[in-house]
């Protein structure tokens, strides 16, 4: 620990004692009475060293953090679609602390395993002893050694599927409330405290531990794009319209083929050339890696047209500290291909006039309706419009954005979906409060 916060500590602890010389104290997280001081502290390995010495803890001394903030965990599988669903919900969310920690499997078969294993226990309480060996034969030793420094959690927050057991173990282990998004496969629902589903995975009858949003909660909201306006930038000029352009790439469902991808540019070129328009562009780790290859030889020594250009792939990686936040604060209209749905309820909450672009579907058509169904819906609820595949159709499309006035209607899934999980926080302080009650009486 450095010699300031040592200071700080015997200040307000109260700790008589010489400063240690070589002691690695970085490590140490002081508690009075198992209440959480200081969270970017973990539990002590060193805490013999206080012990040590004869310490007047100051019980009336103000915490550094009130007894009613919250303690979240977000499991992240390390997807960014994912993880930023998580935080979305935790950025709506007041009087929080939260600590992100990614979980990585030893195998793919550990991880099914373990989805099987918990599908089946369910609720059954398990030991304690069990659930640690559970969690020791499936994660790495990194991500076991981040789990097993948890302490006082009130609530656990995972999305993605993988992760999902390792919510309810944990749950478990900690006596913590636990919220899945999306619906986890095989897992289910009914075991979590609260499951917020967007539209498509919906059923019927409704589980009352549903918080039903129409898209996936995310980060974006028109006042955090604010905060990303850059104060001076080169090459974005303040007198041309700007096109914001977020590329998905391939999955079990769709693709952008090579040609598509040469339409798309090519429709993006007469843009340019007759409306004066920049583009900022993203890719995404789905990205074919031709396209990608593409798009960055198109755009290569253009920065007066593409002034922001961030490549999610290493070999092409020079995105000069941009996010997709600032091509989103930046954009006049935003572009963004239909394959990500994660993607799609970004743009849909930027406040921004949004186009979703068709892209090659590889699959029968009755698969896309459920997605279609709330593209069709955020269409009627008019967040966003389709554009057509064909160069024509998504030029007349732009020209006709460019002259709406008013701004749109934009997805809030991040904020109702902080509310129930804030709802299902309180409810579980006025039960400990009733029961804290009773026991005094």
């Amino acid at each position: 620990m450095y010699l300031e916060e040592l200071q700080e500590i015997r200040s307000y602890f109260k700790i008589e004692i010489p400063l240690p010389l070589g002691w690695p104290l970085s490590e140490s997280k002081l508690s009075n009475n198992g209440k959480l001081f200081n969270p970017q502290y973990r539990h002590a390995p060193y805490w013999g060293f206080f012990c040590a010495y004869n310490i007047e803890i100051d019980l009336n001394a103000d915490p550094e953090i009130p007894k009613n903030v919250k303690q979240i965990v977000i499991l992240s599988d390390g997807k960014p679609g994912h993880y930023n669903q998580s935080l979305g919900i935790v950025d709506h969310l007041e009087n929080c602390n939260h600590r992100l920690v990614e979980v990585s499997f030893r195998r793919k078969w550990r991880d099914n395993l373990l989805r099987i294993v918990t599908r089946i226990v369910g609720l059954i309480p398990l030991k304690k002893g069990l659930i640690r060996c559970l969690l020791a034969t499936a994660v790495t030793a990194e991500s076991l050694g981040q789990l097993q420094r948890l302490e006082s959690v009130d609530l656990i927050l995972s999305t993605g599927s993988s992760v999902a057991p390792i919510n309810l173990l944990l749950g478990q282990l900690l006596g913590a409330k636990t919220v899945t998004c999306r619906y986890p496969s095989p897992l289910g629902i009914s075991h979590f405290d609260l499951a917020i589903l967007p539209r498509m995975y919906w059923h019927q009858p409704e589980h009352s531990n549903v918080c039903r949003t129409l898209g996936v909660p995310n980060r974006i909201t028109p006042a955090r794009l604010a905060t990303f306006q850059l104060e001076d930038h080169q090459y974005l000029s303040p007198g041309r319209p700007k096109i914001g352009l977020l590329i998905g790439g391939t999955d079990r469902y769709y693709t952008i083929a090579y040609h598509t991808a040469i339409n798309l540019l090519q429709s993006l070129a007469q843009l340019i050339s007759t409306g004066g328009w920049q583009l900022l562009l993203s890719t995404s780790r789905r990205t074919p890696i031709e396209v990608a290859d593409l798009i960055a030889t198109t755009t290569r020594n253009q920065l007066d047209h593409f002034p922001i250009a961030i490549f999610a792939h290493q070999q092409l990686a020079d995105s000069q500290g941009f996010k997709v936040e600032h091509i989103l604060a930046y954009a006049d209209l935003i572009l963004v291909t239909e394959d990500s749905f994660s993607m799609v309820c970004e743009a849909a909450s930027s406040g921004k006039p949004v186009l979703i672009l068709k892209v090659d579907r590889t699959q029968a058509e009755w698969r896309y309706r459920k997605q279609d169904q709330i593209y069709q819906e955020l269409v009627d609820r008019q967040i966003v419009q389709w554009a057509g595949g064909d160069p024509k159709s998504l030029v007349e499309k732009v020209a006709g954005e460019a002259q709406v006035g008013n701004p749109p209607s934009y997805l809030q899934d991040a904020s109702l979906a902080a509310k129930a999980v804030a709802n299902l926080l309180a409810s579980d302080s006025n039960l400990t409060t009733r029961t804290e009650n009773r026991s005094t009486t």
